[in-house]
């Protein structure tokens, strides 16, 4: 048996010498690359079979968490302490960043308002756009509420690839203030209500009082169904009651240019009209980090107005979102 060859004394000084400073280097490399991801404007946390994004951009930290804490999500992965704390203690240190990034534009936004000595109000075709201080709106929790655009809103909305939307859907949501407890159920129906803050390319809707208010909108989990498989769609309309007539501002607004904005790619799939201003556009809308969904954009015009309203189409398939 041949004797076994043992590497030189200088051979082994050299590796030492090369690869000791090398380790080095990639632990530096390493930590400095995680205080990046943590600290950064963006970063994912990337977990076996779910990838949440955190970003400035539309879809902040504590909309995130309202997702995860919802049963559609948090039922599958409770079970794993680990990863509970990881999500939450990430989500945390982003979240206050966030937050502060919002405070912070708010201000400025307030202060450069006050030095100008004037308040913003553009009298359009389609209503009147005045500060948040100018005009009230009914629920008053909402005046502290963030104004959604459109497009973004209907993100806010979509749902996530993969998981169901029950009543819960976004029940702990700072965004929306839910009008009813539980759902309402009746014999032909069931569903559950909330009031949300939306403008369409700058422009909110009014309605005239005693003074001109913003108009919220109404987001409407609803179901021709039994009430226990949840909802079949996400409704989106302005008005809690009613947006028609001549005391009203921005009930008919356009939708797809406000969903490009958003970054939602937009498909026209079917139609059908009665005329011009009275349709229903069937859209199949694409976007990142959200399931493929079809919504679906009801116009209606006469002699008093003219009005539109939106509905997602939760676990439809092409053919059915086009049987009108």
């Amino acid at each position: 048996m041949p004797p076994t060859r043992k590497i030189p004394h200088k051979l082994q000084d050299q590796i030492v010498f090369y690869l000791g400073p090398a380790i080095s280097l990639i632990v530096i490399f390493v930590g400095i690359s995680f205080f990046h991801i943590v600290k950064t404007e963006r970063f994912f946390v990337l977990i076996p079979k779910v990838s949440v994004s955190f970003s400035n951009t539309f879809t902040s930290v504590s909309e995130v968490l309202e997702q995860y804490n919802s049963r559609s999500i948090g039922d599958k992965f409770r079970g794993d302490p680990q990863l509970d704390h990881l999500v939450r203690e990430l989500a945390r240190r982003r979240y206050i960043f966030a937050e502060s990034n919002i405070q912070d534009s708010n201000n400025e936004k307030s202060k450069n308002s006050s030095v100008s000595g004037t308040v913003s109000s553009q009298v359009q075709d389609r209503g009147v756009e005045n500060s948040k201080k100018e005009m009230a709106i009914s629920p008053t929790s909402l005046a502290n509420f963030r104004s959604f655009e459109l497009g973004e809103a209907v993100l806010f909305l979509m749902p996530l690839p993969g998981y169901p939307i029950g009543w819960n859907w976004l029940s702990n949501s700072s965004n929306i203030v839910w009008l009813d407890n539980g759902y309402v159920e009746s014999q032909d129906e069931s569903f559950r209500r909330g009031a949300i803050r939306v403008n369409v390319l700058g422009v909110r809707s009014t309605i005239l009082e005693q003074k001109l208010e913003e108009l919220p909108w109404m987001v409407t989990l609803h179901t021709k169904g039994v009430a226990k498989f949840g909802p079949q769609e996400i409704r989106l309309k302005p008005g809690l009651e009613t947006c028609f007539g001549s005391l009203f501002t921005g009930c008919d607004f356009e939708t797809k240019p406000s969903l490009q904005k958003a970054g939602i790619e937009v498909y026209e799939v079917c139609r059908k009209s009665i005329d011009n201003s009275n349709y229903t556009q069937v859209y199949k809308l694409v976007a990142p980090g959200k399931a493929l969904v079809f919504l679906s954009e009801s116009r209606g015009a006469g002699s008093g107005g003219a009005s539109a309203a939106l509905a997602l189409l939760l676990n439809t398939t092409k053919e059915q979102a086009c049987l009108f």
